[in-house]
């Protein structure tokens, strides 16, 4: 990974970063304020992170760029299901809301802001499709295939 390429990438974690603090801190505010539930507290403590939207238009996106690149749809699926940033944001995409069904059926469902944030927190996973590139250039560097 070039210089460029790790500095675009650590802009990525800091930005997350910020994006966790804010929420908790927006989280345990609204608690200790005594608006556990409220509606508009969920969607601004839910809204300072990058939202799954994103991760799907991107998956998306990236599935429409390589088949555009590659002349046709079955090459460019193939491209696609070659590519480890591509695998872990389709990963992402579907894995995440699996997730959260999981925890409903378990019966875990937030009840303050702060589980709101601590949940949004964990699917949050807008760094793991870079840090797989960065893992496959990485790996690529010392002679291994992705």
């Amino acid at each position: 990974m070039s210089t460029k390429e790790w500095e675009e990438f650590s802009e990525l974690i800091k930005f997350t970063l910020m994006g966790y603090v804010g929420g908790l801190s927006l989280g345990m505010t609204l608690d200790h304020l005594g608006y556990q539930k409220s509606a508009l507290g969920q969607w601004a403590v839910r809204t300072i992170f990058y939202a799954l939207s994103d991760q799907t238009g991107a998956s998306l996106l990236g599935l429409m760029y390589m088949t555009r690149r590659e002349g046709s749809f079955k090459k460019g699926l193939r491209a696609y299901l070659k590519s480890p940033v591509m695998l872990t944001s389709l990963g992402i995409v579907l894995l995440v809301p699996l997730g959260l069904l999981f925890a409903r059926v378990l019966g875990l469902s937030p009840t303050t802001q702060l589980y709101t944030a601590l949940e949004t927190v964990a699917a949050n996973l807008c760094w793991l499709p870079p840090l797989a590139g960065f893992l496959v250039e990485k790996n690529q560097g010392k002679g291994g295939s992705p």
